[in-house]
């Protein structure tokens, strides 16, 4: 079975079958549940912490290093997930490191895009922002659990793909940035780059909708039961790329009154 999610490898359901756990230790779809419960709350939490922190820095005078710790986690995060991608084994000690890096990342982005907003007098974006995260999230696990939408091998193949191009453009912009070459029209607030934000939202939210068979599919396997903490690891990597992809969808549109 192939899998869009960027930490669910294709080679991840292989021999599953035949590797079952004990009945004490297989994942289910409740325990995979309150796993992604716990990490989203250590996410939401340090992300709090981080914002308020630097909020602090701000009315003191001085600039909190809002870049800083936005690459910085941003690539260390990029990290674990390529190390969990081959560690499984190791879901329920990494992923909520991975939640306490994302939440750090978040706190920060989501402060530099609220200052930006407010220098620019858009208003408040990041609330709106995170209501329309999990109302999408919401809506995805609503139209698979009564299969208004069936996740099919086809679909699971374009999804997969249209990932994959994405980080490689991402991949191929921040390189050349550090050369001062930017890829054309996808970080503008022209139709296209809106149209590419639009691309990228619609993939993201799509691959909740994998995400989700692919808990459904492991429990029906009996699979161990550390990948209650490493399915609950690829929920979180969907819901914040989606965050971030919204929180860009905004800002190239406000830009353009």
């Amino acid at each position: 079975m192939r899998t869009s999610n960027p930490v669910l490898n294709t080679k991840f359901f292989s021999g599953l079958a035949d590797n079952q756990a004990t009945t004490e230790q297989v994942m289910t779809i409740d325990g995979t549940v309150q796993k992604t419960g716990i990490l989203l709350f250590i996410t939401a939490a340090v992300a709090t912490l981080t914002w308020g922190g630097m909020e602090n820095m701000l009315q003191q005078g001085h600039m909190p290093p809002m870049n800083a710790v936005t690459m910085g986690t941003g690539l260390l995060g990029l990290a674990m997930c390529f190390v969990l991608s081959w560690k499984k084994q190791w879901a329920a000690f990494l992923a909520p490191l991975y939640a306490i890096i994302e939440g750090a990342f978040i706190g920060a982005f989501s402060l530099r895009a609220d200052l930006i907003a407010s220098m620019n007098g858009w208003g408040g974006i990041v609330f709106p922002a995170i209501l329309l995260t999990f109302g999408i999230a919401l809506s995805m696990l609503g139209l698979y659990a009564f299969r208004i939408i069936k996740v099919s091998q086809r679909m699971r193949s374009i999804v997969m793909t249209g990932m994959s191009a994405i980080f490689f453009v991402y991949l191929a912009s921040f390189v050349l940035g550090f050369f001062g070459v930017q890829i054309p029209f996808i970080h503008s607030n022209g139709p296209i780059g809106i149209l590419f934000s639009l691309a990228v939202c619609g993939f993201a939210a799509f691959s909740l909708l994998t995400d989700f068979q692919d808990i459904e599919r492991g429990a029906e396997m009996k699979g161990p039961k550390y990948l209650e903490w490493y399915f609950g690891f690829g929920i979180l990597v969907s819901l914040v790329w989606l965050y971030i992809e919204i929180i860009r969808l905004f800002m190239k549109l406000n830009s353009r009154d």
